[in-house]
């Protein structure tokens, strides 16, 4: 996948980044990954990060301490009966649905096991513009302790299935819908420490470790990596001078999922 017209309901669609000094973030990002940057449509200095002029993500002033963080979304056609799934599925609003100027309509939500999420209804922007290549968004990644809670719930909203697989000393998952894998999960273990529940982007470029080198010369730092990721990839896991995580994942074929 490269350029993107359209999101099905229930697929990822948009990260966008919750950064003390928004500015300083922006910097950051565009010396990694060459990308330019727009005004958004929300208040408070909100920007839209692109890649040849398509939209990739975004980066906003955070309101909270713990929304230092890239915030994932997936699109859906309705975010009213999408809500109403979520509260029924036992899930918890953040929130309440939000017209974002005429871009579209946003609410956050959190799963039963505790991983904050967007959702996204478009009106005037899709999401991101670009995806699956190099330079912008590939894949989004849950990481909980509660794998369980967070598959029934997300098969209740999003109609996902899961497919869970043994990963050395743990398990992964991929979800599916209609067939086609959208994300995946992955079973924290006492090795992450006190670490919360989260989403992870992963973003795609030419070179990991490169970019590894890249990072640390920006002044964030290398967290995790170069590490393999089932055959699909080379990967590590990436931290901006703010402290904010992120991945990063060289692919070995550019049209395999990046899982």
């Amino acid at each position: 996948m490269a350029e993107v017209t359209k999101y099905p309901h229930g697929t990822f669609c948009w990260t966008e980044l919750g950064a003390a000094d928004p500015p300083a973030a922006q910097r950051f990002y565009a010396a990694l990954f060459g990308w330019t940057h727009v005004d958004g449509p929300n208040v408070g200095g909100a920007r839209i990060l692109q890649s040849g002029e398509r939209d990739v993500a975004g980066i906003r002033g955070r309101l909270r301490d713990d929304e230092a963080h890239w915030l994932a979304h997936v699109s859906v056609d309705d975010l009213e009966l999408t809500v109403a799934l979520v509260n029924a599925a036992g899930g918890e609003l953040i929130a309440a649905p939000l017209d974002v100027g005429e871009a579209g309509r946003r609410a956050i939500i959190r799963d039963p096991s505790g991983a904050p999420l967007a959702l996204w209804e478009p009106r005037g922007r899709i999401g991101a513009g670009r995806y699956g290549e190099v330079g912008a968004p590939c894949w989004f990644e849950l990481a909980t302790r509660d794998t369980a809670a967070a598959a029934a719930f997300f098969h209740a909203v999003f109609g996902w299935d899961a497919d869970t697989q043994p990963l050395g000393n743990t398990e992964y998952t991929n979800f599916k819908r209609k067939g086609e894998t959208v994300a995946g999960m992955i079973k924290m273990t006492p090795e992450w420490g006190e670490l919360p529940p989260r989403w992870m982007v992963y973003f795609q470029v030419a070179a990991c470790p490169a970019t590894m080198t890249k990072t640390e010369a920006l002044g964030g730092k290398v967290l995790y990596g170069p590490l393999e990721a089932a055959g699909l990839g080379r990967f590590a896991v990436l931290q901006d001078p703010q402290g904010v995580a992120f991945s990063v994942i060289e692919t070995y074929d550019d049209d395999a999922p990046a899982g």
